[in-house]
Formats: structure tokens, sequence, C-alpha cells
């Protein structure tokens, strides 16, 4: 492993982002001297910029490289490639780590080269949807919702047995 110098360019690492409503994003990171802050950017396939968050330099560590993260609420609805930047602000002595790596997808600056070759300790670790929690329908129709799912199920299974055979029910939801 080798260590790189922040700069207000930064190291960016190529990362395929999973269905999320955000980010714990980071890397490991350490401060030799100073303070002021680092930010971590997010940008789409293309690098077109999207939204970036500020990690806390009270949780950069001094001495040792430690996984520092800030939190952004940036919703990721299909998984893809997109690539998460890390780079200070002002005034401090901080250090990523990484390495040299043929076919690497990291690189360093704020343009995209042809053939990365780098590797950076960065990460980008997905948030949880919360739970839809209990949905109460109402029948407004003159036959039940049940009835109506029922017949459905007759319909295109010929049964309502679901035990032996998969049943998808499409369900249109409106707000």
């Amino acid at each position: 492993n080798s260590e790189y110098g922040l700069t207000s360019e930064g190291y960016c690492q190529e990362i395929e982002l999973d269905e999320a409503p955000g980010f714990s994003m980071g890397a490991n990171i350490k401060r030799n001297s100073g303070t002021g802050g680092v930010s971590v950017s997010l940008y789409d396939k293309d690098f077109n910029y999207l939204d970036y968050c500020d990690i806390d330099e009270s949780d950069i560590s001094n001495t040792n490289f430690e996984e520092a993260f800030c939190n952004l609420d940036y919703l990721v609805l299909k998984k893809e490639k997109y690539y998460v930047c890390v780079s200070y602000d002002y005034g401090s002595d901080y250090w990523i780590e990484g390495y040299n790596l043929e076919n690497g997808c990291g690189f360093y600056g704020l343009s995209k080269p042809e053939n990365p070759n780098s590797a950076y300790s960065i990460f980008a670790i997905p948030k949880k949807f919360g739970s839809v929690g209990t949905i109460n329908i109402t029948d407004t129709y003159e036959k039940s919702f049940t009835d109506m799912i029922n017949q459905y199920l007759n319909d295109k299974y010929s049964d309502l047995d679901c035990n032996t055979h998969d049943c998808i029910i499409p369900i249109r939801i409106t707000s």
C-alpha cells in the first residue's frame, strides 16, 4: 500500500452502487497536521456531479489510517457504476491509502482517464430502506380486494395454491 496526499483535485474510485436511499461514504484516511475538511463527492457513470457530504474532521485520526465517512442521502434507484471522489477543502495535511494497479478503477483528479491504473481505499456502504409498515386497503368496489385477487389467481394459474408454484400478482400503486 502507498500513501497519497489529498488535494482539492481529489482521488476517485469507480464503485457499483446498489439500490439504496443513501450511503455511508468515505475512505481510509489519516491527518498528519492541520485542520480543515474532507469532502466525499458522488458522480454518475458519465462523471457528472451529483452530490457531496463532508467528513467531520474529528473522525480522522492523527496517527493511523482509519475509516472516516459521512452520510450522503442520495437515492439510487438502479444498480450501476458511479464515481466516489475524496478531496480536502482547505489547509490540512490529509492522506489516503491506495496502490498502483494495472486495470484499476481509481484515478487522481476530476477528469476520468481512459485507463485508470490505481485503486484507493474509498468505499460506499448502502443504507437500508425503511419498512413500509402496515397498509390498510379499503374496498371501494363492488367486489372485495380479496375476491379480485382470488379471481386473478384462478384465471392465471387455474387454482389458489401458491405453495406448489410461484404466484405473481401485479398491483399498481398510485398516490
